[in-house]
């Protein structure tokens, strides 16, 4: 579908890369909590904030809910959903958890180069020269500036913690890659809001089942009525599970999810930057011409289209 403002959905993209770095910031915040209990209560809330934003849009435009959609397209969204929200964003917790925002700045060099892939070989999309120049900016600029000062530091994390860490994150962002591509083709003929009200539900359903089935996981349950818990999960839920996630997939329904994917790559470096101001992390100089050239690829990219 193409927008009526030109190049609504890489403006998107960018927008969410840089709500998605915020998001990973405010996430280390709450760390004291689980990964499974942190993944709960945010998809708990982004189905509240989604579902009653849809039924607002909804009552105003007088439209109901599409149960024409093909069987594919239901498929799609509903195992996008499971994939990314349910399954990845725990893992992606667990792995944030384990090494820190910066080194998961790396790990998260994954994430364009497996919806690229997606998209291409399953969504039928096709990539331009200048495409790639773009894009191979991105890494290349997004490898630099994730690379070590130089000093060894890991954080004062031990080797084998890092180590498990950045392999479980690499398996998260791969997880969530291949969600959102699978999700495109049904994301061209959805609406944005009811898109994603589908994609959390279903991925809310699966989380409550598998909950339940346990005796420490129903224990999850209990902070739903923990206020002290809720004032850590708040800001990077509402930020990141609910505007990010609303923002993240009109980016893939306005422009190719090749193009989407290589832009929401950028937030890479945004986070290496908010983790810099935030957390006094160091910003060496090869890391800042790390930065500039993935944000040129940005740019590149934006253009191609």
């Amino acid at each position: 579908m193409s927008p009526a403002i030109p190049w609504l959905g890489e403006l998107l993209s960018l927008t969410c890369a840089l709500l998605w770095a915020f998001t990973v910031i405010l996430f280390k915040r709450a760390e004291h909590l689980s990964s499974g209990q942190i993944n709960l209560m945010k998809n708990v809330l982004a189905w509240v904030l989604i579902g009653l934003t849809f039924a607002g849009v909804a009552i105003m435009r007088g439209t109901g809910f599409d149960m024409a959609r093909s069987t594919g397209d239901w498929l799609r969204l509903i195992v996008s959903g499971v994939l990314g929200l349910a399954i990845g964003d725990l893992v992606f917790l667990e792995g944030l958890r384990r090494v820190g925002p910066s080194m998961m700045a790396i790990v998260d060099c994954a994430y364009a180069p497996t919806v690229v892939l997606v998209s291409v070989a399953m969504n039928g999309e096709s990539v331009t020269a200048q495409f790639t120049v773009g894009a191979c900016l991105v890494l290349v600029g997004v490898a630099i500036a994730s690379l070590p000062d130089g000093r060894g530091d890991l954080g004062g994390r031990p080797r084998t913690q890092v180590v498990s860490g950045v392999l479980i994150g690499l398996v998260a962002v791969i997880i969530m890659g291949f969600g959102i591509a699978l999700a495109k083709p049904a994301l061209d003929r959805s609406d944005v809001l009811e898109a994603a009200f589908v994609r959390i539900s279903a991925a809310l359903v699966v989380q409550l089942l598998f909950t339940g089935m346990s005796a420490e996981g129903r224990t999850h349950f209990a902070l739903l009525a923990s206020w002290p818990a809720w004032k850590r999960v708040i800001p990077p839920g509402v930020l990141g599970s609910y505007v990010s996630m609303i923002v993240w997939i009109a980016g893939f329904k306005y422009t190719l999810g090749a193009v989407a994917a290589v832009i929401n790559q950028s937030s890479s470096v945004f986070t290496l930057l908010l983790a810099r101001l935030i957390y006094g992390e160091r910003l060496s100089p090869i890391r800042a011409i790390g930065a500039a050239m993935s944000l040129i690829g940005v740019v590149v990219v934006v253009l191609s289209r």
